[in-house]
Formats: structure tokens, C-alpha cells, sequence
């Protein structure tokens, strides 16, 4: 095989067993890899209906198809299952280490499924698999768990080299804001992925790889990264934005914007953003740069902040992180955000939607529907030590904590106020105020795994520019744009590639990394067409799960209560004529399913 291995390694934990299957490779051309394929495979394979905490959900692990293979940024695999947040799939990505030593070690993907009886984590060290009792990992933050696991890895080089998936007790308890953390600092973060794992009596995983991936052909392939690289260099979001600051940078551009999502989105511009700017982390105690698996950026900044509980360097929080952690709850002190995220980081949570439950209960406290004797301190905005406390409580299920840990529209719905909610398809909200960019409105409203940015970040080209100069407050034409972002971003995503590859270079230059790495002869029509595939076939997934189209929208503060300062003063989220725009251009009925016509069109069931 060339670029894509061909296997499968289904793992039964049951009947603590494991087999090797071989992988039709017509599926790489419809659906490319990784986030693609890992949809493909859970929709055939599990019951749409089925309760996402049972036996009988799967979890797939899912490498792209250039994942490994040098290609620019080609470090992304997916977790793909049924959400137990959502009820809706989930595609949680993950950058870091773990996507390349599946891959290495010959799989494509990981299935893994049915139940433990007990605790147990998994090693693979090439071809040989083990099931391993987890009992005294059980109670263990990831850190401890990491620490561990390489403790007990026989080969010490193997050891080092070796890349670990956990969960922290926030999944043993199925919290349905869970995480998965990947050797420390990265996370498949989004729509309780975690509590899946939890819920399975699997504790971590543990991989290494020594095969090498075969090219189909190293002359086009070179050329290819080349050039795309080439094209990174030239625009300053990657060269410089990117590479100096990492994505905090967007802190005091969404600012001047008035996006941010300020005081549980009350307000969309923070007067103290400059304090959690990535500007003064990289003036005050950013140290150096962290890069994935083929990654000429180095996004991750490793910070050393003098705090006695934090003595030593840290991947610092993104901007994701910042903006729920610290801007959505009225905070600006970094060194509080940071504690926050690395309790996150050892519990096990999601910072996006953790951030997101403790705003909406800060919110909720001083409408005065929270009582200081409910949750046990005061619990105003700009509290950073209630905020850094109430991180712990949930992640360990204390007090008031255990009400937030189930995410912020169970905690909505049981105090009586759903509408105060933010967020889509019972996913809370990234920090961005559609507001004032009105295509991201639309795309998380439409967004197949609820509230994200991540796979449509149509912010590349409403903000910036880059592609195309658009209008952000201007609904018009944003219906196309949204679903070329959505489309192109299945593409990547499929290929195993970082979502910040956008910013530098576009679908026309993942083309010929395609061909010249897995042999893959697509048009760029057809590749188009194939990531059009993966978003209807999560579509179906979801149609098929009960969602509809009338979960397709926002939260009421975006749609009936304008912006109150800022650049969208007095705007509103113009989404309905957007949606049924959006419905027509994807093929879709005016309830926002897809026609027979389409599903015919795309080969899907």
C-alpha cells in the first residue's frame, strides 16, 4: 500500500481479543481516511439509536491518509463515535504523536468495541497487542497514567518514544464534557469523547510504530510539501501570527472585532484582553515552540509561569482555551487561566465547553437563579479562584461540580432556564460571537458534531481575508462559503491534516500530496465531491440518531438580542435566510434533509 496501510486492528474488549482486518481500498477514494473513513465505519457498523454510554457504541481511532507520511502538517487522527453529549456523531481531532505510531505500526484504524469487565488499557507495540488490567491506573489524572504506563513499558526507548491516550477521572466518571488526552498537552477534547472511553472500562492506550509508509511516488510527493510550503511562507498568519504567538494571537484581533465571547458572550470586546493576549504571553512567559508530526509552525507554546503549584514548563493554553477558561468568565489573569487548563489537561475535561459551564454558572449566579449556598463560594464574574476550584469539583465530581460536569444544558434545563444555554446541539459554544461574523453563525449552526469551529473555520476568510475578502457582518454570499469551508475541511481532515494548514494553502495543493503520497487520482471536482460525501454522511448519521432540522440553530441570545458595543452594534445572527440558502446549495429539502436525488449522487445509503 502507498500512504494508507490498509488494516484495520478490531479490538473486542469484551472478549479481550483482537483481530486484523483487511480494508477495502475503494473506501480511501470515496471517503479519502481518517475522519471520513472513521464515519464510514461507525455508521455501518452501529446502531444510530444506540445509547452512547452502552456496550454497543464503538469507538474508532482513525488516521488520515497522509498521516505520517511527511506531508505538510499531517499529524491529525480523529475519534470518531455516537456523542454522548449531543447524541449526534462526534469527530473529535487530535494533533500530536499518537495518529503516526497507529499509523506506523500498520493501521489505519483502531475499532474498538463492547465493554471491559474491568479496568484495562491497551498496548501496541507494532503487530503485538495486549489488553492490560488498568485496576491501579483507575482514580489516576492522565499525568500520573502517563507516567506510569512508560514506567512499566519494558524497552526503555520504547518507553520514551511511545504515544499514550488517556482519561482522567472526569471520563471514568462520564462526565459528558470528558476528554481524551494525547502524551500530556493534546487533546480529542470535543463532545465527551472521554466518558465513550470511560464508559468502555478502558483507561489508556499505548502505542508504537517502526514501519515506514511507502510513497507511491517521492518524486511528485516532494514537489508537492514543497511547494505548499513554499506558499506557508508567504502568508504572514502562518509565518508570523502563527509561528510567534500560536493561536492566542487571535486574542486582540477578535477583540478589536468585538467577537470575543466576554462574560458569557454579554459582550463581545474584554478591556483587559490585552492581559491574556498572545502578544504579552510571548513578551512575559512563553520559553519556546512546540511542533506535531510534520508541522513547520510550531503552534504550541511551552510557558514557564513562577507559580509554586506550577514549577514546571507547560504547553500553554490555545486561544480556545483562553477564551472559555478566562474572557467568557470576565477573567484576564493568565496564570489563573493556565492552572485552569492544566487541571483540565490531568482531569480530563474539554477547556472549551469546562470554560462554557462555568460562565453560564457564573451567569446564572448573578441573575440571582444560583445561590452562593448551592454551589458554596461566591461565583461572580472575574472570580479566577472560584473559576481555577469549580475546574477541580468537576473534574472530581464535588459539590455543585457534579451539576456542571453533565455540560452547561443540563445545568441550563435543571434550573429551569434553557434558554441561557450557548450553544448548538447541546454543545457549548467555541469563543466566537456569530454576531459579528455571520458565516461562522450559520456553520455552527449547521455543524454535523455540534457548537465548532473546527471543521468549517470560515473566520480564515470573514476576519482575515485569506482567499477571499467577505463582509463578516454582511450575510450575503455566506450560505456558499459555509459549505465550501465544510467541504474543503473534510477534505483535510480526511487526509490527516492539522486544520491550520487552511490558513496557508487550500484544496488544490493537498491534491497533489494525495496522488504523490497514497496514489489517491482525484479531480479536483472529485475531491471536492468526497469531502461533500463525509459531511452528508454524518448528516445521515445524525438524521438517522433523531436530530433534525430544527436542531439546526442558535442560541437566542444570537438571534433576538443585538450585539451591545463593538463593530456589530446592534446586530443580530441573520441565520434564516443563510439556512435555507444553505439547504438548497447542499441538495437538502427545506426540513434540511438530504434529498434521494443527493444521497444517490454521493453513493450513500
Amino acid at each position: 500500500m502507498a500512504g494508507f496501510r490498509g488494516r484495520a486492528l478490531r479490538i473486542d474488549l469484551t472478549r479481550g481479543t483482537h483481530t486484523v482486518e483487511e480494508l477495502d481500498t475503494r473506501l480511501f477514494k470515496d471517503f479519502i481516511g481518517g475522519r471520513g473513513l472513521g464515519v464510514k465505519v461507525l455508521s455501518d457498523e452501529i446502531d444510530a439509536t444506540v445509547d452512547p454510554l452502552s456496550a454497543e457504541n464503538k469507538l474508532v481511532f482513525a488516521t488520515g491518509t497522509l498521516t505520517g507520511t511527511g506531508a505538510l502538517c499531517s499529524c491529525e487522527f480523529f475519534v470518531v463515535t455516537k456523542s454522548p453529549l449531543t447524541g449526534a456523531i462526534a469527530c473529535s481531532g487530535c494533533d500530536g504523536n499518537f495518529g503516526t505510531e497507529l499509523k506506523f505500526a500498520g493501521y489505519d484504524l483502531m475499532i474498538v468495541e463492547g465493554k471491559a469487565p474491568y479496568p484495562v488499557f491497551i498496548t501496541l507495540n507494532n503487530g503485538k497487542v495486549e489488553i492490560l488490567n488498568a485496576s491501579h491506573l483507575w482514580g489516576a489524572t492522565t499525568h500520573q497514567t502517563e507516567a506510569q504506563i512508560r514506567a512499566e513499558w519494558e524497552d526503555p526507548w520504547q518507553a520514551r518514544e511511545c504515544s499514550i491516550l488517556s482519561i482522567g477521572p472526569a471520563g471514568e466518571r462520564l462526565l459528558r464534557i470528558s476528554s481524551i488526552v494525547n502524551d500530556k498537552f493534546r487533546m480529542a477534547a470535543r463532545s465527551g469523547v472521554g466518558a465513550v472511553m470511560g464508559s468502555k472500562n478502558l483507561k489508556a492506550i499505548a502505542a508504537k510504530g517502526t514501519g515506514d509508509i511507502t510513497l507511491a511516488a517521492q518524486e511528485t510527493f516532494t514537489t508537492a510539501v514543497t511547494e505548499a510550503l513554499s506558499r506557508f511562507k508567504t502568508t504572514s498568519m502562518v509565518s508570523q501570527a502563527l509561528r510567534n504567538l500560536g493561536t492566542p494571537f487571535l486574542v486582540s484581533i477578535l477583540n478589536s472585532r468585538g467577537i470575543l465571547p466576554y462574560r458569557n458572550f454579554q459582550s463581545g470586546i474584554f478591556e483587559n484582553a490585552h492581559q491574556v493576549s498572545g502578544e504579552l504571553i510571548a513578551d512575559t512567559i512563553q520559553k519556546k515552540s512546540r511542533a506535531c508530526y510534520g508541522c513547520p509552525i510550531g503552534c504550541r507554546k511551552v510557558l514557564e509561569l513562577n507559580e509554586p503549584d506550577m514549577p514546571l514548563p507547560i504547553e500553554g493554553a490555545d486561544y480556545d482555551a483562553l477564551g472559555m477558561l478566562g474572557i467568557a468568565c470576565g477573567i484576564g489573569q493568565i496564570a489563573a487561566i493556565e492552572r485552569a487548563h492544566l487541571l483540565c489537561l490531568e482531569l480530563g475535561l474539554d477547556p472549551v465547553s469546562t470554560g462554557s459551564v462555568i460562565a453560564l454558572a457564573m451567569d446564572l449566579f448573578e441573575r440571582k437563579i444560583l445561590k452562593e449556598k448551592e454551589i458554596g463560594y461566591p461565583f461572580t464574574f472575574g472570580n479566577a479562584e472560584a473559576m481555577v476550584e469549580s475546574v477541580k469539583r468537576i473534574g472530581e465530581g464535588q459539590g455543585f461540580g457534579e451539576n456542571m460536569g453533565e455540560g452547561g444544558f443540563e445545568l441550563a434545563r435543571s434550573l429551569g432556564h434553557p434558554e441561557l444555554f450557548i450553544g448548538v446541539k447541546r454543545q457549548e459554544m467555541p469563543p466566537y460571537d456569530p454576531r459579528g461574523i455571520q458565516g461562522l453563525g450559520l456553520h455552527f449552526a449547521t455543524s454535523s458534531t455540534g457548537a465548532t469551529h473546527a471543521n468549517g473555520f470560515t473566520l480564515i476568510s470573514e476576519i482575515f481575508g485569506i482567499r477571499k475578502k467577505v463582509d463578516p457582518l454582511s450575510p450575503e454570499g455566506k450560505a456558499l462559503l459555509v459549505k465550501e469551508y465544510q467541504d474543503v475541511t473534510a477534505v483535510s481532515d480526511s487526509s490527516g491534516l492539522c486544520p491550520l494548514l487552511l490558513w496557508g494553502i487550500w484544496i488544490d495543493e493537498i491534491l497533489p500530496m494525495l496522488e504523490g503520497g497514497a496514489g489517491l487520482n482525484f479531480t479536483l471536482a472529485s475531491l471536492l465531491k468526497a469531502g461533500e460525501r463525509v459531511w452528508n454522511a454524518e448528516r445521515s448519521f445524525n438524521l438517522r440518531a433523531g436530530l433534525s432540522g430544527k436542531d439546526d440553530t442558535l442560541p437566542l441570545t444570537f438571534l433576538n438580542e443585538p450585539m451591545k458595543d463593538g463593530p456589530a452594534k446592534g446586530r443580530v445572527c441573520e441565520l434564516k435566510g443563510m439556512l435555507a440558502e444553505y439547504y438548497e446549495l447542499r441538495g437538502w429539502d427545506k426540513e434540511g434533509n438530504p434529498t434521494p436525488e443527493k444521497m444517490k449522487e454521493l453513493g450513500l445509503k
